[in-house]
């Protein structure tokens, strides 16, 4: 019973961190494409910098 607990427990905080993980990947992504927009002078700059790597 304890085992099943324990294991349950552990998979939950696996699931929060995968999610946490997701969503942090979303925000990022939101970023990224509101600075490669074409008319922001310092998307450009930062394209010639190599920052847009992932």
């Amino acid at each position: 019973m304890c085992g099943m607990v324990g294991g349950s427990l552990a998979w939950g905080m696996v699931e929060l961190f995968a999610l946490q993980r997701s969503r942090y990947q979303a925000w990022r992504g939101r970023g990224h494409a509101a600075l490669a927009s074409p008319g922001m002078p310092q998307a450009r700059s930062a394209r010639r910098r190599g920052r847009f790597f992932d």
